[in-house]
């Protein structure tokens, strides 16, 4: 198997299982602070992680306003500030604190960068389509 060719395959399955992990840490959070019901804390989670992912792409497709960056830094830390308090939730000891804490700010860092490594890399799927055309013309 050539790494190349599946890390997208990799990047895009570590950034759907982190999303999972946030969205139930964010879900559960919102509920906690807020009270809101179940069904409004899982439309507020998914609001705020899918946000961040959206404003990534949008600021690599051009649009790139002081809204733009500013909703990415508001997605970024409350994506972080409910991830922290869902791994403090069950963290023991001074030890288990200061890991739920990078944990909980890793989690949004980590789908921000895959994310933007998965929108950066060209696709040369076109290029080696008539890479491989030429080939075969030049073997018959």
């Amino acid at each position: 198997m050539n790494i190349k060719k599946h890390y997208r395959t990799a990047c895009g399955g570590c950034a759907v299982a982190l999303l999972g992990l946030s969205l139930r840490h964010l879900a559960h959070g919102v509920e906690q602070v807020t009270g809101s019901s179940p069904t409004e804390s899982v439309l507020m989670a998914i609001g705020i992680d899918c946000a961040m992912v959206a404003v990534e792409l949008a600021t690599l497709a051009g649009v790139n306003t002081t809204w733009t960056q500013g909703l990415l830094i508001a997605t970024c830390v409350l994506s972080a500030g409910f991830n922290v308090l869902g791994f403090l939730e069950h963290s023991q000891g001074v030890l288990g604190q200061i890991m739920a804490v990078g944990l909980g700010v890793f989690v949004p860092a980590a789908v921000y960068g895959l994310t933007d490594t998965l929108t950066r890399q060209p696709v040369k799927v076109k290029a080696n389509v008539q890479a491989q055309v030429t080939k075969l013309r030049r073997a018959a």
